[in-house]
């Protein structure tokens, strides 16, 4: 066994890497971190974005605040967990259609309203799960590349969506839908139950069964795997198939939340479930990482924009502050990957060419341009 391989089934068994930037922090502080660390890869980081926010803002560490993030965060949520899988099973996974699909599931399920909400939630998973068999066959038996058959999927599921809805919201009258996003379970709303149990059972799947150390495996190494007789084709036409359904789940609460079928909805959701991953920690090569760590990296971006929300920060300004976490999460991440033996702080050395020129871009953008639109621009 070699010493990355050694290093990989470390990380996966859950122990705490031994060196990096946690090894120069001194005293409990190590062990702190590091249990952290043990739950999600970013966990020290969700922790310093909650006293950031109890500290601006008085009204973000409260219940109420907490129940509608972590309320309206379970659509995201729910799609992170199977893109999770998706880019754990290596190879390039990646699953760009998850929000026309999310769209389309919506669409294809208000048609059949008339029959009931069971006939609703069945026909949104079906038709989650049947892009997400095409995503499947498309990797595994066509041999192409996840991103040009999940991006083709994308335009497909899209444009039937704006296909059966004649390019229009859908409303919904559906007896009892709408206490889908009202009703709770324990004092607990029932899309945060949803995400939570999608969350459960998908650590589950990838710590406790056989299925799920072989997705570890595949995506670490799918040339040793194949050796090994992993059936890795099998396992990435099933991560693809999660994906899909839980596209069609989320479709089903977001539906909840407007009473309404639309072609727009779920637009971007594929980057911020991707963003969420990452954030996590969990890197886009694949075989590392685990649902926990997306969970954290979801609540980190939820928790980020509802602070800016409470400073009634531009919406605009919001989408920026997302793609900065992106970055930074990225790249203090990808030092692990290079090597373990660098510390943060070179790590951040590496980084101050990319920092200056962001902040440069930023200074331009509030500075010149901004006030340059304010006033109607050059004359």
């Amino acid at each position: 066994m070699t010493k990355g391989d050694g290093a990989r089934l470390q990380f996966v068994s859950g122990e705490a890497p031994r060196s990096g930037w946690l090894g120069h922090v001194p005293g409990p502080l190590v062990s702190g971190f590091a249990r952290l660390r043990r739950v999600g890869g970013m966990a020290p980081v969700l922790v310093v974005v909650i006293i950031a926010g109890s500290l601006l803002s008085p009204s973000f560490l409260t219940v109420s605040n907490f129940s509608i993030v972590l309320k309206f965060t379970s659509v995201i949520g729910l799609i992170s967990v199977g893109q999770t899988l998706v880019i754990l099973s290596g190879r390039g996974g990646i699953d760009l259609s998850v929000g026309a699909v999310c769209a389309l599931s919506g669409v294809s399920a208000a048609l059949l309203q008339h029959y009931g909400i069971f006939a609703i939630v069945l026909m949104a998973i079906a038709s989650g799960g049947f892009i997400g068999l095409i995503n499947g066959f498309g990797v595994t038996n066509g041999r192409l590349q996840p991103f040009i058959v999940t991006l083709a999927t994308m335009t497909i599921a899209s444009g039937l969506a704006f296909y059966l809805s004649n390019a229009a919201p859908m409303w919904l009258d559906v007896k009892g839908f709408a206490a889908i996003q009202t009703g709770t379970i324990a004092w607990v709303p029932i899309p945060l139950v949803l995400f939570l149990v999608a969350v459960a059972l998908g650590t589950i799947f990838l710590r406790y069964t056989v299925q799920g150390r072989e997705l570890y495996a595949i995506g670490g190494n799918d040339e040793a795997s194949r050796l090994s007789g992993i059936p890795a084709d099998r396992l990435r036409l099933l991560v693809y198939l999660l994906s899909g359904v839980l596209a069609g789940v989320a479709s089903v609460v977001l539906m909840s939340f407007t009473q309404t079928a639309d072609p727009n909805a779920a637009q971007g959701y594929e980057l911020a479930s991707i963003a969420a991953v990452v954030v996590g920690g969990t890197p886009l090569s694949g075989g590392q990482g685990s649902v926990l760590n997306s969970l954290v990296g979801v609540l980190i971006i939820a928790f980020v924009n509802n602070i800016l929300i409470l400073l009634n920060v531009s919406p605009w300004m919001q989408q920026m502050f997302t793609g900065f976490i992106v970055l930074i999460a990225v790249s203090l991440e990808a030092r692990r990957a290079t090597s373990a033996s660098v510390t943060l702080r070179t790590r951040l050395q590496e980084l101050l060419p990319l920092t200056i020129t962001l902040l440069i871009g930023a200074a331009i953008v509030i500075w010149i341009l901004k006030p340059l639109s304010l006033s109607g621009g050059a004359n």
